[in-house]
């Protein structure tokens, strides 16, 4: 089986292990000490350098939907692509298939892949603590950088 891995530049793996795992991190860390969170960016800029990202609360509505924090990230990657070669928007999702909640990291990188890594997870009621599961990855819709 092919992976992406195959044809892409050592660079381009870096940025995405990097980003993916910058994602999964702060994920857990804000689930760990808010029990939920609104979606946010990271992006790595064309010097290398990791950044995260948020988004204007001005243009958003007073209590936002996940959705609304999403397309604003978006777009603003959308308008700052040329300073950036890779970027990730990670949500606080509902599974479809089986239930249950995941932290998704959707990651579109300028010279390699897109994909979508899932990180499923389950909060015990009585401890509050949170299990995780393996985390996943498939293919990806190209956003920032097109097909």
């Amino acid at each position: 089986m092919t992976s992406w891995r195959d044809n892409t530049t050592e660079q381009t793996q870096n940025d995405v292990d990097e980003m993916v795992d910058a994602a999964l991190n702060a994920a857990q860390k804000l689930l760990a000490e808010n029990g939920e969170f609104l979606p946010f960016g990271l992006g790595v800029a064309s010097d290398g350098v990791l950044r995260a990202f948020g988004v204007d609360e001005s243009v958003l509505p007073a209590e936002p939907a996940s959705k609304d924090v999403v397309e604003a990230l978006q777009a603003g990657f959308a308008s700052g692509r040329a300073e950036l070669r890779a970027v990730a928007i990670v949500a606080d999702v509902r599974l479809k298939a089986g239930g249950g909640d995941a932290v998704n990291v959707s990651l579109e990188h300028s010279e390699g892949p897109a994909m979508d890594v899932q990180l499923p997870y389950s909060r015990d009621v009585d401890s509050a603590d949170i299990d995780y599961g393996e985390a996943s990855a498939t293919p990806g819709r190209r956003r920032i950088w097109g097909d």
